[in-house]
């Protein structure tokens, strides 16, 4: 993994990189399929399961309302997917919660451009707030 954030040497903060290098980085093995994808519309709803794979470890971990209706949610997508599909979505929540486990935020992504020579990933990222509320923007 690119060292795209770091604690300081005494721990107390953080330095963050560039986060969309660190997704696309994350997200390699499900843009990679197949090809890549074909289309915008299709980066896009890449970048929408990405986001939750990144998304709902660290959700579940915080212990949030809402969270298991998430993983409802998103584990009936998966029953639902082609095997290949979901062996790789499966991988990417793996290895948020092992390769990426120290990274303690959210993020919200989007694709800009109006075709895939012209996509820009967009990502901010999002510390989770104790309890309830919305995530407060990071970078």
């Amino acid at each position: 993994m690119k060292n795209v954030i770091a604690k300081s040497a005494d721990g107390s903060t953080w330095t963050p990189g560039k986060i969309s290098e660190m997704i696309l980085e994350f997200a390699q093995p499900l843009l990679e399929a197949d090809g890549g994808p074909p289309n915008i519309q299709a980066a896009r709803n890449i970048m929408q399961l990405v986001m939750i794979c990144w998304n709902l470890p660290v959700l579940e971990a915080e212990g949030r309302h809402g969270d298991a209706e998430m993983r409802k949610v998103f584990d009936e997508a998966i029953d639902r997917m082609p095997a290949r599909l979901k062996g790789l979505l499966l991988g990417l929540v793996t290895d948020r919660k092992t390769k990426f486990e120290s990274i303690p935020f959210l993020v919200n992504l989007r694709i800009e451009g109006s075709n895939l020579e012209e996509a820009r990933l967009v990502a901010e990222a999002r510390m989770p707030l104790p309890g309830n509320t919305t995530p407060r923007p990071r970078c």
